[in-house]
């Protein structure tokens, strides 16, 4: 099978970032748990009749003076997306439309590794089980990772309007320190991503 397709993920995605951002406009420090938290009837985790698998979110939120801006979801388990934010007062409210636009893209990235787990992919960490020590710009090149970040660019282009290539090479610019990349590997991910779509 290839990568999701979008209306199979469009309402799950769009749930999940609603969720978040409700939580985000407490403007409340702390760890959530999603959907119970967000959810009349305590519900422990998100279904929809589309996916395959349920699962469930923890949100780990921050907003205070003097930090950095910064967004990412790892997969915590099987089934459980681990959701980082971290927001500097003085950015509230208005970095709210960039938040969205980065969690359009973790969301869907994280829910293609969630099909992964599950065997409903050709790519598997069964398969690949040097993933996991994969490093540098070889991680966003695995072909576990290839397809999650392209369905989370592609989820992002979708929700911006902005080109594919534009959302790409911006991401891994502003995180080449973190992600100790260099020039060469940026355009090395870049091109090699856009050659998969």
């Amino acid at each position: 099978m290839g990568l999701l397709s979008e209306a199979v993920t469009d309402q799950p995605v769009r749930q999940v970032v609603k969720d978040i951002i409700k939580m985000v406009k407490t403007q409340v420090s702390g760890e959530y748990y999603l959907p119970e938290e967000v959810s009349e009837n305590y519900i422990p985790e998100y279904k929809f009749p589309q996916l395959p698998f349920g699962f469930d979110v923890i949100l780990d939120f921050t907003i205070e003076d003097d930090i950095e801006y910064f967004t990412n979801a790892d997969l915590l388990g099987d089934d459980t997306i681990g959701v980082l934010i971290k927001i500097n007062k003085k950015d509230y409210p208005s970095i709210i439309y960039t938040l969205i636009s980065d969690l359009n893209d973790l969301i869907a990235h994280e829910l293609e590794h969630i099909y992964q787990n599950y065997g409903y992919r050709d790519v598997s960490l069964e398969k690949y089980p040097e993933y996991s020590q994969t490093t540098g710009k070889e991680y966003y090149k695995h072909p576990i990772e290839v397809p999650a970040q392209i369905k989370g660019f592609q989820r992002q282009a979708r929700v911006t309007g902005k080109p594919i290539e534009e959302l790409i090479r911006n991401y891994f610019e502003k995180n080449k320190k973190r992600y100790d990349l260099s020039d060469e590997d940026v355009e090395d991910i870049t091109s090699y991503l856009l050659s998969k779509i």
